[in-house]
């Protein structure tokens, strides 16, 4: 059975946020230069999420 668009941009959010969670340990447990890293990879997730959010809301989509 095909997800709708909206079924997809709630996995796509949800499985976002899933990464950022994971990385939180790593960043706590991270040298200075490793946690530099870990924040861009956070901050790009983010953006990313903001991204499919504006789409979806652009595509008049209900989510």
């Amino acid at each position: 059975m095909a997800l709708c668009a909206e079924e997809k941009v709630c996995q796509f959010v949800a499985a976002a946020y899933a990464r950022i969670d994971a990385m939180v340990p790593v960043h706590r447990a991270a040298d200075a230069e490793e946690k530099q890293v870990i924040e861009a990879h956070i901050a790009a997730t983010f953006e990313e999420i903001v991204a499919v959010e504006i789409l979806a809301e652009l595509l008049g989509l209900d989510w």
